[in-house]
């Protein structure tokens, strides 16, 4: 809940001082969950698809959350957002997971749909923001000649 919290512009702007506090929780419990995520992953019984899936995935979030600071704190706020939007959208896979476990498909067999769903949880969502990215300004706003 607090990466949604940061993306409200009016919060950011009124109260920097909250959204550098927030900022930093949101890092720090970014941080401590992707290593254990990439522990847990190494742990995974269902094989290396699913290892790789979510250690790819717990590496690619501390990543991105690291890279967002480190430009924050070099002042570099349009690199920092987009970075952070990297990291928001990662941090939406635990989100994405849970209705796929809930609601497996009939049509494919447990066992593969859970090698699927370590991929499928967060790819289409780092894709969906890299799409955003490409598409939207330093404000978040269309952009309306996509030629350049």
């Amino acid at each position: 809940m607090i990466g949604l919290v940061e993306f409200y512009k009016t919060i950011r702007q009124k109260y920097p001082k909250l959204h550098r506090n927030l900022g930093k929780a949101y890092c720090i419990c970014i941080w401590i969950s992707s290593v254990l995520g990439i522990l847990l992953a190494s742990a995974n019984t269902r094989g290396p698809v699913a290892q790789i899936g979510f250690s790819t995935l717990g590496v690619l979030w501390f990543t991105t959350t690291t890279i967002a600071y480190i430009h924050a704190r070099k002042f570099n706020f349009f690199i920092h957002r987009r970075w952070m939007i990297r990291s928001y959208a990662l941090t939406l896979a635990v989100v994405s997971v849970r209705p796929m476990f809930w609601f497996p498909p009939s049509f494919i067999d447990f066992e593969l749909w859970y090698l699927v769903i370590t991929w499928i949880c967060w790819v289409p969502n780092l894709i969906i923001a890299e799409i955003y990215l490409r598409l939207t300004d330093v404000n978040g706003r269309l952009i309306k000649n996509l030629s350049h």
